[in-house]
């Protein structure tokens, strides 16, 4: 055998690169592969465009990630920060909001965070092999190898990839249908030219928010911010029902346009648009996280959260988990043993945070409208995972 290493993470995503940072300053030898895990026949899992997290994602006090790791993360990855929520009713009549002294959450682009945080393993000490050939995984007794081209042996191997269903057929792993799975459309919209007059009219009252529609379909949630010079605005649907969600999203603009949100010259031929299907809170339904000298984490194991389907917070942190979990079992003497205890791990920390309302969204908000009391409840609900 050639060079066997500590810990092999497959999944170049800001989950896969955090863990490879966290090993590494940890002085062992990480390698992560960058490479897919099939040829893509789906829509992705994670969102491709500008995206949300929760401020806990850069709290290291509340150790979410290492203080080494976070401290120029924010500055490296461009994130924005939001202090508010904001919510409109179905006729963008009436409006509450959450508002926090100290940043509620940061607006990123899933790519720029990606890079930053690669950035942040490669100078740990972390080794990146890219490939562009689909990934196999091949468990043995006492290692683990990633094979491309060629085979990549490891002690342990963590998977922070963003394929479900390929990964877990080849681990032999049941691909269980979640309730609560999402279909997600979502568009980022360049800003008009700054020369348009009265640019900042309809900017100003939607920076530093993050905003929440209630849409005609109870199964359907808006959500549209500003990030930097992007606008950026999405249509989530649990339903089950065949239908368009492209003229969905078009009619939620088209009632942004019509009450005055947005101007009615947005820039949507330059848009770039995307579909991605996050199954929500599904890690509280999978059967099991480990397989043999494997980890499964981010949204491979269905670390994703119920209510919006955001997925980068609950996969770094998962992901972070994993690679405590891996640095332990490297000198346990059963690592198997050691690795099984990821569950208990996981489950103490996130279960809260994917777990989902007691009551549906149907129900709730129209309640936000009237009542003060449940919009702070159902906001830190949103956005730390609280309980209503």
């Amino acid at each position: 055998m050639t060079m066997l290493h500590d810990v092999l993470i497959l999944g170049a995503t800001p989950a896969g690169y955090a863990a490879a940072a966290h090993l590494s300053k940890a002085k062992l030898d990480v390698v992560v592969v960058d490479a897919p895990a099939h040829v893509p026949a789906d829509a992705p899992t994670e969102c491709p465009l500008h995206d949300w997290v929760p401020a806990t994602l850069f709290a290291s006090d509340k150790g979410r990630i290492p203080k080494s790791i976070s401290k120029s993360l924010i500055a490296e990855s461009d994130a924005e920060p939001f202090a508010a929520v904001e919510y409109h009713d179905v006729a963008l009549k009436r409006t509450a909001s959450f508002s926090m002294k100290e940043p509620a959450g940061y607006f990123v682009s899933p790519d720029a965070l990606a890079k930053a945080m690669r950035n942040q393993a490669v100078v740990a000490g972390a080794t990146v092999r890219a490939s562009r050939n689909p990934v196999r995984i091949r468990p043995f007794e006492d290692h683990v190898d990633v094979v491309t081209s060629r085979p990549i042996h490891g002690k342990i191997l963590i998977v922070a990839h963003d394929t479900p269903e390929a990964i877990l057929s080849q681990l032999g792993r049941p691909v269980r249908e979640t309730a609560r799975a999402m279909t997600i459309i979502g568009l980022d919209v360049p800003l008009a030219p700054a020369g348009r007059k009265k640019a900042d009219d309809w900017t100003q009252p939607l920076r530093s928010r993050l905003h929440v529609q209630e849409l005609p379909e109870r199964s359907e949630l808006g959500l549209f911010f500003l990030a930097g010079e992007t606008l950026h605005l999405r249509v989530m649907s649990t339903s089950a029902a065949a239908g368009n969600r492209s003229a969905e999203l078009t009619a939620m603009i088209h009632s942004l346009k019509k009450a005055g949100v947005l101007p009615v010259d947005l820039d949507l031929a330059h848009a770039k648009g995307a579909v991605w299907k996050p199954a929500a809170g599904a890690a509280l339904e999978q059967e099991t996280h480990e397989a043999k000298r494997c980890l499964l984490a981010g949204s491979v194991g269905g670390f994703t959260d119920s209510i919006t389907a955001q997925a980068i917070y609950p996969s770094v942190r998962s992901a972070l988990l994993a690679a405590v979990v891996a640095q332990k079992a490297l000198t346990a003497e059963n690592p198997q043993d050691t690795l099984m205890t990821f569950r208990d791990v996981w489950r103490n920390s996130l279960v809260e945070y994917l777990r989902p309302p007691n009551t549906s969204l149907a129900m709730l908000l129209p309640l936000l409208f009237v009542n003060e009391s449940i919009v702070e409840k159902f906001s830190r609900a949103l956005l730390f995972g609280e309980e209503i």
